[in-house]
């Protein structure tokens, strides 16, 4: 009997499925990357050989292609991370903020920056979100909310989320003038927009603000290997910083698939970005005149390679619409309750999206929506910073009997994928609430075990 090998059986079964990939990485399965790349993957499988360079100590092809890439995104400098834009945002955050320093956060932030506040020492102020009432989803984080935080936070930097995992794009230069005018570094997660600056007539790249750093996955809607990613940095004061806080986060054994990639892709773009994003729109606007696609309210805008079908338009439920695309050959990228989420690339052209147009038209509607979900309550009070609760005695708790405990670990319902709880704050009765109501409406969660247990610090506060 041959030794099991279920990860490689799980992908080879995926593969052999022919689904046709509407989610990421962006160059959906090779086909956005030259033929003679792919079909050599395995051979530039290297380490730091003879002529290859150092990520960390880069002096040859290494830093010719970085300076490339910064001379292309017209930055400061920009550095590879063969470890995502988790590394990228830890690194910025690092690089910003002194220890002990505080940081605004939007609620939507990505789990990376409590990481960041762990590593760095820092306090978190959170921001509130506005959330669609419609359909649930997130939108953003804006500058009229951010000048109000400023005026008694004392923070360091601030962390903007643009455009968010649902392609909302809000008012990115608004928040980098508040920046500007308060003399405060803005570090963008921009995870999901690489494409944005082929587009003059979208949504702004977070590149042609005031904007300190912009952190990119260039494997989301670029067309690199996943865990590729851009540190693009305009403030050359801040270069030395960045590149010494990266060393801390990433691998001493960088992958060389990944680092190739990067190089690649911004070849790609450089060459034939704008030929390429003509043909993704061109893809995107035929889905658009057939598809009930969710728009957010003014200000904020759509990113318009990031395709939010709204299911509850149609009186289905996200997860019943994504299972009828994947029995009609099409994986999305996700769904929640009330939607289901497309990412296009610049893989992808017309021919690409037939497969989708064809499994729409067969999709039944049915005449009631699914059932209304609860209003996210407020976070709880913050009562420890991340760092203390990270490193503070714990237990286990089941999770009805948790209000009053400070959680030590991030509790987080999908939909919406807003964080209700963050270390270091109280449980409240509110919030156990509407987790309840969640486990109702069969939501899904990060934080909660099988067994229905949350972490809490070893010691109770009065809620």
């Amino acid at each position: 009997m041959r030794p099991q090998t279920p990860l490689w059986d799980a992908l080879q079964k995926h593969i052999i499925s022919g689904l046709y990939p509407f989610h990421v990485p962006g160059h959906k399965s090779g086909r956005g990357l030259p033929t003679s790349y792919v079909n050599s993957l395995i051979n530039y499988d290297l380490t730091e050989l003879s002529g290859l360079d150092n990520l960390y100590d880069p002096s040859g092809p290494i830093a010719r292609a970085q300076e490339l890439t910064a001379q292309l995104f017209g930055v400061a400098a920009t550095l590879f991370t063969t470890n995502g834009s988790t590394a990228g945002l830890i690194a910025a955050v690092l690089a910003c903020c002194p220890s002990g320093g505080t940081i605004i956060l939007p609620r939507n932030a990505h789990v990376s920056l409590l990481h960041a506040c762990v590593l760095g020492d820092l306090s978190p102020v959170f921001v509130d979100v506005e959330i669609d009432p419609y359909t649930e989803i997130p939108l953003g984080l804006t500058p009229e909310q951010l000048s109000i935080v400023l005026e008694s936070s004392g923070a360091d930097a601030v962390v903007a989320v643009y455009p968010t995992y649902h392609g909302v794009c809000g008012d990115i230069r608004g928040i980098g003038e508040v920046c500007r005018q308060a003399g405060i570094r803005l570090i963008v997660d921009e995870a999901h927009g690489t494409h944005l600056y082929l587009n003059p007539s979208g949504p702004v790249s977070s590149l042609c603000t005031e904007a300190s750093v912009v952190v990119q996955s260039a494997h989301k809607t670029g067309l690199a290997l996943t865990g590729a990613a851009w540190v693009h940095i305009k403030d050359q004061s801040l270069v030395q910083r960045v590149k010494a806080s990266l060393r801390l986060v990433q691998s001493t054994s960088p992958s060389y698939l990944l680092l190739s990639s990067l190089d690649i892709t911004r070849a790609i773009m450089e060459e034939e970005g704008p030929r390429l994003m003509r043909r993704a729109l061109a893809a995107a606007d035929k889905l658009a005149s057939i598809l009930p696609l969710y728009k957010p309210p003014w200000p904020y805008r759509s990113d318009p390679l990031r395709l939010v079908i709204n299911a509850r338009q149609l009186g289905i439920s996200g997860q019943y619409l994504a299972a009828r695309f994947l029995a009609h050959g099409v994986a999305a990228e996700m769904f929640d309750l009330y939607s289901v989420t497309l990412v296009l690339s610049l893989a992808d052209d017309e021919d690409s999206v037939a497969g989708l147009t064809a499994a729409f038209q067969q999709i039944e509607r049915q005449p009631t929506g699914p059932p209304l979900a609860p209003v996210c309550p407020p976070l709880g009070q913050q009562v420890l910073t991340p760092r203390q609760a990270h490193f503070s005695p714990k237990r286990s708790c089941k999770l009805e009997q948790s209000k009053g405990f400070i959680a030590a670990e991030a509790v987080t319902t999908y939909p919406p994928g807003i964080p209700v709880v963050w270390p270091g704050q109280i449980i409240t009765t509110e919030i156990l609430e509407y987790l309840a109501s969640r486990r109702a409406l069969g939501a899904e969660f990060s934080g909660i075990s099988a067994q229905g247990e949350v972490l809490v610090r070893a010691e109770v506060e009065n809620d």
